[in-house]
């Protein structure tokens, strides 16, 4: 069980990505794996005006394996899991919804068409499900909130085409950098640790179960990759708070980087520590 503090819980509300800017989909932030960009703020809203709330406990289904996938699902709280090819939320290589993300609901908004996969809850959960032909009729009526969908959903395309990326070409340390790459840019913050060395400090990025899952590797290779973090003190564990060396992920924020087509028209800062002090800025 993903047993977390109230603390914890908070602590991944107010997520990065630009979230409180007028121009949050148009972040200077890449697009990473396996957490796509946050809702933008006009978009959250509305999601909370017309959506009905739900409580979800951990690895509850979104849907049955039997349902149509016809709502557009924003977690408000904890975290949500995608999994592509499974009903059962028990298949390697899932993806993660935090916060002020999309759970579900946005691969078939358009089309209309069977969504591929399987929504459920990684830990305890809350969500606000909107049903897609609501949206879709004030979409039709309002141009803005139209090309905002479009571009959400778009980046979230991306995110999902980047995780499989990783999971194909990266080893398991690797990935290991992907996923924590990631998870401190949405709610990583600098330090300095009591060795005065600059460091990202972060809630934990879930438990041993789901970085598995996410980063589709054994635990003993998990826990081997942990170790030698630990004891070459790029890995701190603090309660429920780690502290990471940014020199250990720096490789992965440069091929993450590489990787974008048209990279250096977007400006993005040069390392991933810049990233998370210009997202601090932001906010």
């Amino acid at each position: 069980m993903a047993k977390f503090s109230q603390s914890w819980y908070a602590s991944i509300v107010q997520g990065k990505n630009n979230t409180n800017s007028a121009d949050a989909i148009y972040s200077k932030v890449p697009v990473m794996p396996w957490i796509h960009h946050r809702l933008h703020p006009l978009l959250e809203k509305l999601f909370m005006k017309l959506g009905i709330a739900r409580t979800l406990r951990e690895g509850e289904k979104i849907f049955s394996s039997k349902e149509k996938v016809d709502h557009v699902v924003l977690v408000t709280k904890g975290v949500t899991g995608r999994a592509i090819g499974s009903t059962s939320g028990e298949t390697q290589a899932i993806a993660l919804s935090t916060p002020g993300h999309i759970a579900a609901g946005n691969l078939n908004f358009f089309s209309g068409r069977p969504a591929a996969g399987h929504y459920f809850a990684v830990t305890k959960a809350e969500v606000v499900c909107v049903p897609q032909s609501i949206l879709t009729g004030v979409a039709k009526q309002d141009r803005i909130i139209n090309e905002l969908l479009q571009v959400q959903f778009e980046l979230a395309s991306l995110s999902d085409r980047v995780g499989f990326c990783c999971l194909s070409l990266l080893s398991t340390e690797d990935k290991l950098k992907a996923l924590t790459s990631t998870w401190a840019l949405n709610y990583g913050t600098m330090v300095y640790d009591n060795e005065g060395r600059k460091m990202i400090r972060m809630p934990v990025p879930l438990t041993r179960k789901y970085q598995v899952l996410v980063t589709n590797c054994s635990s003993v290779w998990l826990d081997k990759v942990l170790h030698k973090w630990i004891r070459e003190k790029n890995w701190k564990r603090d309660g429920e708070f780690v502290l990471v060396n940014p020199e250990l992920l720096e490789p992965f924020y440069l091929w993450i980087r590489g990787c974008m087509d048209e990279a250096d028209s977007y400006n993005y800062p040069r390392t991933l520590a810049e990233q998370i002090l210009f997202e601090d800025e932001q906010n």
